[in-house]
């Protein structure tokens, strides 16, 4: 008798375990660093009326360093814009994929162009490599361009499902390197900080 009392409540332990609600770990959570350095592969589609020039489709190469995912192994956007030709200001929405070694991250960028300016490179040094170009970006090289600030939100995608970001950041779109690797003549670099989530 008792062996079938304790055969009957392993068997309801054993169900009770099975049908126990799963609870999955907390989120990480945290604050980031990242920087973004890109460059044009396809201008897209480009018109001007008086002043203002137009910009759909435009196709960038960017490579990612740092930030919660680590460095970017590959990274396209697609942009839409708008730029006052006389005062370099104007606005422009953008959306992307980036590959890391842990996934695949989708993102959405609003960008405000603030006019020509200089930009002081406040973030880690690294090097990358765009196209066939290999560079070195130091903390305080110094770029001469059209000034810019946005807003990136990031989500993942299958392997990286429920990771999300949102931030914030300036950077320049480079005429001019005053200090620096001058392969960067043509590209943007910016610094981007915000929140994460995962």
């Amino acid at each position: 008798m008792k062996k079938k009392m304790l055969g009957a409540f392993i068997s309801l332990l054993a169900l009770a375990i099975l049908a126990a609600p799963v609870y999955a770990s907390p989120p990480t959570t945290g604050i980031y660093t990242q920087a973004i350095v890109d460059h044009t592969i396809d201008p897209g589609e480009e018109f001007q009326t008086g002043d203002i020039l137009h910009t759909r489709g435009g196709i960038s190469e960017d490579y990612n360093y740092g930030g919660p995912l680590g460095n970017s192994i590959s990274s396209l956007g697609v942009a839409n814009g708008v730029l006052n030709l006389v005062s370099l200001t104007g606005t422009s929405v953008g959306h992307g994929v980036a590959t890391y070694a842990a996934g695949t991250v989708e993102r959405t960028l609003n960008v405000k162009y603030t006019g020509i300016g200089l930009y002081v490179y406040l973030g880690p040094s690294f090097t990358f490599t765009l196209g066939e170009v290999t560079a070195t970006v130091t903390t305080g090289d110094r770029f001469g361009g059209v000034l810019y600030d946005f807003m990136a939100v990031k989500h993942g995608t299958d392997d990286l499902a429920g990771f999300t970001s949102k931030g914030t950041g300036s950077g320049v779109a480079i005429y001019a390197v005053i200090v620096g690797d001058p392969d960067m003549v043509g590209m943007t670099i910016n610094l981007e900080t915000g929140t994460y989530s995962w």
